[in-house]
């Protein structure tokens, strides 16, 4: 199902921007 795979697409977009975030936060510290 396309909509399926657009959803797991995002979310996992989203995982790899917030690890990407949080280590820059860190490197930023």
């Amino acid at each position: 199902h396309m909509g399926t795979l657009r959803s797991s697409s995002f979310s996992a977009l989203l995982k790899v921007m917030y690890d990407f975030s949080k280590k820059h936060q860190n490197y930023g510290k």
